[in-house]
């Protein structure tokens, strides 16, 4: 008997042995892990910064200053203790970084705080100075930042830093004017899905705190004429718009978008062909632009100074030419409106020159890392938007790759006959626009619901042109325009773009090209990066981490359920889930926009959107319209005289109207949605899941109280 209970312990305790022996090896293969990221461990800085700035952005309240310095400081008291190769001040290094996104997060939000206009305004003064004009496409309507405002019957300490109304084309103020118009006021809109982009925080960080529509011309007062270099530099880039698309409306809009950043001019198909074929990268003056405009003046200057022996031997003109080309692209930068976007490229592009003048690695994963920490700490919240995601996924990818086939590509291209080099420049084109695509896939389908299949043919027509032809006019157009001769240059110019544009509506006329996928959360991309950044800078067998990670990514994204019903956030546009994958609308005359936004983010075609009175289903007449949704009722309420009938027969009532409490069914009114924004309705297991754009227990400074 004894030896039986003996027996049964052993049995009993070897599951216990092997578990904890498990532990100990997992722990030891981590700590080994851990320690062969220390020589690249720079490379990681960006990565937890950016895990403070998304712990900054998912708190439900505003952080106090004095928590964001201790949080900055606590670690950082920890850090100076402990001795400098122990593995603990490694992992303490990591919370300090983590500490200082979160820290730069507060900081950022506090310095360009602004207050949000709180309810709409339909009639209201504003007066204030210019600071941007923007044309726009189609409707000959202009838009307008007016900074300092004064709002009529509204408190200074009320009042945005900033507005933008949209004003027709009666009578169009310049930069720097003093103007006075009657105007109709709104908060910035919140997203119009749950998950949706938050065009409220963005505007936010621009300093906008509402948005609006004139009712007239705008007046010019006194005090006509402010001329600070921000003013004076929107004034010659609306000049050079005005000249642009004088000459040639359509090109010189696409024109105006690669020369000065001024994008709305465009026609919107020329947008959604650009789009549809993998090129609307060419429209943002980003890392690609300013890119080509170093090399465009950094090659013409060196080769102009190779002309002349005796200074090509005497001075190092590959230095000139380098600063030649920073100072070329920060004036271009200028021109371009000195957005985010473009402020990092510029910088990413003088890092990469500063590297030619003191003979190191020009491209290297450790400055994109050090420009990513830049970034992060100066706008912490460009880490949300896609130009950033995408720019730093397409470049961590293509120096990964590149330093990968370095040595192959080097002997390959040494000695090379010219034939073989040009096999080889279009090969580089084709590997570059897959790898970038490949990249920033996920990146694409998240904030745009499309991704350009045939992105690789459109690049490798397109891309040479822009390169060869439309940037080297663009260097020349600036170097003319002070003498007036621009227009000599433009002809060739347009030209080039008039082929980019037509190949973009070529390729995009192609069966699939382009797919479009639905909206997932955004903690799914998150899960996409940190799989990619393992992938791309981590060392040794961590690596291997990024493989369940990414097939976590595609399982989730893959089982993203779609909403039984969306709901706007001002309750006037409905939509429910239909047999076969479409969605059913209550107006196609109302809510344009947010209904392209819908059909977007469902990732629906122009058949699967269907009219309201198609549906024999809806059962409907002047006061409700009923109809049963995954074994749910559903009625929507136009007159409340039916409300308690309703009420006792559905699960959901929906109106675009205040409705009592109805304690046998959900309600979402007007209150719910103007409180809340826009609705989602899902039905899982018989019940009703409801989520809103909104969360009410959330206060943050970009939203209204």
């Amino acid at each position: 008997m004894q030896g039986v209970r003996a027996s049964q312990g052993k049995a009993f305790n070897q599951p216990t042995v092997h578990i904890r022996a498990w532990f100990i090896k997992f722990i030891s293969f981590l700590g080994v892990q851990l320690s062969l990221q220390r020589p690249e461990a720079f490379l990681w800085s960006p990565v937890f910064i950016a895990f403070g700035i998304l712990g900054y952005f998912a708190l439900p309240f505003e952080p106090h200053m004095a928590l964001a310095i201790a949080v900055l400081v606590l670690p950082s008291l920890v850090f100076a203790v402990l001795p400098k190769e122990s593995v603990a001040r490694l992992c303490v290094s990591a919370v300090l970084l983590v500490a200082l996104g979160f820290a730069a997060g507060t900081f950022r939000t506090a310095s360009v705080y602004t207050p949000i206009l709180e309810k709409k305004i339909k009639f209201a003064n504003v007066s204030g100075y210019v600071d941007t004009v923007e044309q726009l496409s189609g409707d000959n309507s202009y838009r307008v930042v007016i900074g300092r405002p004064k709002i009529e019957n509204m408190k200074l300490e009320d009042t945005p830093r900033k507005v933008r109304i949209r004003l027709r084309n009666d009578s169009v103020p310049r930069p720097g004017q003093y103007i006075e118009v009657l105007a109709g006021l709104n908060p910035p809109s919140s997203p119009v899905i749950p998950g949706g982009f938050d065009f409220r925080r963005y505007m936010y960080f621009q300093g906008i705190g509402a948005v609006g529509f004139s009712y007239g011309a705008p007046k010019v007062l006194k005090g006509e004429g402010g001329s600070t270099f921000g003013q004076v530099m929107n004034h010659a880039r609306n000049e050079i718009v005005s000249a642009l698309t004088e000459k040639d409306e359509r090109h010189g809009a696409v024109a105006a978008a690669l020369l000065v950043g001024h994008r709305q001019a465009i026609y919107e198909a020329d947008n959604e062909a650009l789009r549809s074929a993998g090129l609307a990268h060419m429209l943002a003056i980003s890392g690609l632009h300013i890119g080509l405009f170093f090399g465009v003046v950094f090659f013409a200057v060196r080769i102009g100074m190779a002309g002349f022996p005796n200074v090509a031997l005497r001075y190092p003109i590959k230095n000139y030419a380098a600063v030649a080309a920073i100072t070329a692209a920060a004036i271009y930068m200028m021109f371009a409106g000195a957005t985010i976007p473009t402020q990092r490229a510029m910088m990413m592009m003088s890092l990469v020159f500063l590297a030619i003048l003191i003979n190191r690695t020009a491209f290297s994963m450790r400055l994109v890392a050090f420009a990513a920490v830049l970034v992060l700490l100066t706008a912490p919240e460009s880490l949300l938007s896609p130009s950033f995601q995408m720019s730093f996924a397409a470049v961590a990818a293509l120096v990964g790759f590149y330093q990968a086939i370095k040595p192959f590509w080097s002997r390959w291209h040494a000695q090379a006959p010219w034939h073989r080099k040009l096999c080889l420049y279009v090969l580089g084109i084709m590997m570059t626009s897959f790898i970038a695509s490949l990249a920033t896939a996920p990146f694409a389908l998240y904030h745009f619901h499309r991704f350009a299949l045939l992105g690789v043919v459109a690049n490798l027509l397109a891309m040479p042109v822009l390169a060869f032809v439309v940037m080297p006019m663009a260097v020349i157009y600036f170097i003319a325009l002070p003498l007036d001769l621009g227009a000599l240059v433009l002809p060739i110019m347009l030209a080039g773009i008039g082929f980019i544009i037509d190949t973009a509506h070529m390729v995009s006329s192609l069966d699939f090209a382009t797919i479009h996928f639905r909206s997932w959360p955004g903690e799914y991309l998150a899960l996409y990066a940190l799989a990619f950044v393992v992938l791309m800078i981590g060392v040794g067998k961590i690596r291997y981490v990024a493989a369940p990670l990414f097939a976590v990514f595609v399982v989730l994204v893959s089982a993203v359920p779609r909403p039984d019903i969306l709901i706007s956030d001002d309750s006037e546009l409905l939509a429910i889930k239909a047999e076969g994958g479409g969605y059913v609308f209550s107006t196609l005359r109302k809510g344009r926009f947010v209904r392209e936004q819908w059909t977007e983010a469902l990732a629906l075609k122009d058949e699967q959107i269907i009219k309201w009175d198609e549906v024999e289903e809806l059962s409907c007449d002047e006061h409700a319209c009923r109809v049963d949704v995954e074994g749910q009722k559903i009625s929507v309420v136009y007159s409340p005289e039916v409300f308690w009938a309703e009420c006792g027969w559905a699960d959901l009532l929906i109106s675009d109207r205040p409705l009592p409490y109805c304690a046998s069914g959900q309600v979402i009114d007007r209150f719910d949605t103007y409180a809340r924004g826009a609705a989602a309705v899902y039905v899982e297991g018989g019940d009703l899941k409801i989520t809103y754009a909104v969360d009410k227990q959330v206060r943050r400074p970009w939203l209204p109280e």
